[in-house]
């Protein structure tokens, strides 16, 4: 297992909302993508023990949560010298009720075993979203960026998962502007984000961190250059969500905040939700979507609908 490192536990046992909790796993990253400070500023990678993270879930399922986020630097590197992240979910599921979920915050596509799709394929409280940053969709940058797999090869893995789980939404990061990224390179980006088919895009502009191998490449891209593509990626990330979105006429929805008499929360594919009702809504729901707009569906409850939503 080479060389471990203590993880700092600091668990949050409860969270405000008593809806969706979050319980932090791993810290740290080995990886040294070159635009990134985190190695140097969080350390090695290092996990908390798998006994540790299942008594923390027990606690949160006490407090009333419904679906726990599972975060970290690289979740998809769980390691606690047994147990991989495959090992810790199995655990999980094993040790608290049906009602509880899991979701994970984010894993590398390298980081999705074989074993990990089957579980997640076979149980439904794994939720079928995953969010997998590609940071960019040209092979010439991704080098640059120092970033472990080409375009081909995150494309082939992500047909993998989409054979096994069907309805899995996939997510994405996505920088503009990094490093001597030019016009072609990025509109390379462009047509490989939409041919991937991610569900939505979370967009950042480069911006240098000092102590990077980045720092001290050439080719800074105008700033005006890297605004106007932010914005086009933004465009680019509503249009890949509401062809997503369309795809499902219902699903489940964990309520999580209150508004008047709107309710609004997530799908199991982390789409937004807005539900105006006649009628108190809490917990976990299972809704038909009468429309979508902008970017969230929208459901009416009337008072008559109470027994078929339970």
């Amino acid at each position: 297992m080479g060389e471990r490192f203590d993880f700092e536990a600091m668990p949050i046992e409860q969270f405000e909302t008593k809806h969706r909790a979050f319980l932090k796993v791993q810290d740290g990253c080995n990886q040294f993508c070159s635009y990134c400070i985190i190695p140097y500023a969080r350390g090695r990678e290092r996990s908390l023990a798998l006994d540790e993270v299942v008594s923390i879930a027990k606690k949160l399922e006490q407090k009333g949560h419904l679906e726990i986020v599972l975060t970290g630097i690289h979740t998809g590197r769980y390691d606690d010298g047994e147990h991989d992240l495959v090992d810790l979910l199995e655990a999980l599921l094993a040790n608290t009720s049906e009602k509880v979920t899991y979701r994970l915050s984010s894993i590398e596509i390298t980081e999705i075993s074989d074993r990990f799709i089957a579980l997640m394929a076979r149980e439904p409280r794994i939720l079928h979203h995953l969010h997998i940053p590609v940071q960019s969709g040209c092979d010439a940058t991704l080098k640059r960026m120092n970033r472990p797999y080409t375009i081909q090869e995150f494309q082939d893995r992500v047909e993998v998962i989409r054979h096994s789980i069907p309805d899995v939404s996939i997510s994405t990061d996505v920088i503009a502007g990094f490093k001597q990224e030019s016009d072609e390179e990025f509109e390379q980006t462009m047509e490989n984000l939409t041919a991937i088919g991610f569900s939505f895009l979370h967009v950042f502009p480069y911006s240098i961190r000092k102590g990077t191998a980045a720092e001290k490449m050439p080719g800074t891209v105008h700033g005006a250059v890297v605004k106007e593509r932010v914005e086009r990626l933004l465009e680019q990330s509503r249009q890949l969500r509401a062809k997503d979105m369309a795809r499902f006429k219902e699903g489940d929805v964990l309520i999580e905040q209150q508004e008047g008499d709107e309710w609004t929360g997530y799908t199991n594919q982390y789409h937004p939700v807005r539900i105006e009702s006649e009628i108190p809504l809490s917990g976990r729901l299972h809704v038909t979507f009468d429309s979508i707009e902008d970017d969230h569906y929208q459901v009416k409850v009337k008072k008559e609908d109470e027994n078929a939503i339970k």
